[in-house]
């Protein structure tokens, strides 16, 4: 997955998330629907959302569930998993 850390105290909660590659032109854009979806839905809380620039995504974050609807829509991720 993309979400790393979630922090929750009594009135903010706190996002750590990666992109699925350093140079992905739609970080700001995920970062901004997180956060917005939070506000939205966690109305009071203070909410951050921040890329955790320590942590590297690879195909071994996604889950088996993932990839088996990955494999289910698309043939060319099939193949991918080596399958």
């Amino acid at each position: 997955g993309m979400i790393t850390r979630v922090e929750i105290t009594d009135n903010a909660i706190s996002i750590g998330m990666i992109p699925t590659y350093s140079a992905c032109p739609a970080t700001s854009v995920i970062k901004q629907l997180i956060y917005e979806q939070l506000r939205k839905d966690m109305a009071g809380f203070e909410i951050t959302v921040d890329e955790d620039k320590g942590i590297f995504w690879d195909t071994n974050r996604i889950s088996e569930s993932g990839k088996r609807k990955l494999e289910k829509e698309s043939a060319g991720l099939y193949f991918f998993y080596g399958k």
